[in-house]
């Protein structure tokens, strides 16, 4: 996955919270690159962003005010 890719954005207010229903729908960080499972995380802008594919393969963005 390649995160500097232009992905379509969502905000949701609790980071804790939509990274635990990714992890529980089966998501998770130590997936291989080629993965359509896996989670990317970063802190790039300021604020904490999750990255997910969609079955085509296109970046979603998920990000929130705070990782708290």
């Amino acid at each position: 996955m390649d995160t500097n890719d232009i992905p379509f954005a969502v905000r949701v207010n609790d980071y804790g919270e939509a990274l635990e229903a990714l992890r529980a729908k089966g998501y998770h960080e130590d997936a291989s690159p080629g993965d359509p499972m896996g989670i990317r995380t970063s802190v790039r802008v300021g604020y904490p962003q999750i990255y997910i594919l969609d079955p085509d393969r296109n970046i979603i963005e998920i990000n929130a005010p705070s990782a708290d």
